[in-house]
């Protein structure tokens, strides 16, 4: 569907830094590039991204035929208890730029979606398309239940090589029982 668009972004020669900096300097019409430099309340001076040729390594991501060449994503948290909320509020931050979503799951929803069901994950899901969307669970400490019914909702997906879904675990961090 979006091929050709990867595929003229992939050939897309952005150009140097000094090159991009003044044709930002030129859209500016005379005003300071530095007004485009903002300090957090941490401190930390932010500008405008250059993404210039190898400036940037691809995540592993690379496999998803979707997602080549893409070295990284703007991922939006969404953790609202109301499954069907939370649905709502992912499709919005799709809508508003983000292209992944980092998903808090607590099946008592208490601190995150409560996913209980294959039919809570398939309202959830809803019109997310997850060949275009990685998702990134970040299970509560007893969430592998919750966990696996993604997996098994990927599992009877028919594209699922299409997709990107990381469960949110680390397998150094669990015991060979949770692993199993």
């Amino acid at each position: 569907m979006n091929d050709h668009i990867l595929e003229t972004n992939n050939n897309f020669n952005s150009g140097t830094k000094s090159q991009w900096r003044a044709l930002a300097e030129k859209a500016l019409r005379g005003a300071d590039f530095e007004m485009l430099v903002k300090t957090g309340v941490d401190g930390i001076a932010r500008g405008p991204l250059f993404i210039g040729p190898n400036s940037a390594t691809s995540l592993n991501w690379a496999e998803v035929p979707a997602l080549a060449g893409r070295p990284w994503h703007l991922t939006s948290l969404v953790k609202h208890p109301d499954v069907k909320t939370a649905n709502v509020e992912c499709l919005e931050e799709l809508k508003g730029g983000a292209s992944a979503l980092s998903l808090t799951l607590d099946a008592g929803g208490r601190s995150g979606i409560s996913v209980q069901t294959l039919s809570d994950v398939l309202v959830l899901s809803a019109d997310i398309k997850t060949q275009f969307v990685p998702l990134r669970l970040q299970p509560a400490v007893q969430g592998f239940e919750t966990a696996a019914l993604f997996a098994a909702h990927y599992n009877l997906q028919s594209k699922t090589d299409d997709s990107l879904l990381s469960l949110g675990l680390d397998p150094d961090d669990l015991s060979d029982d949770q692993l199993a």
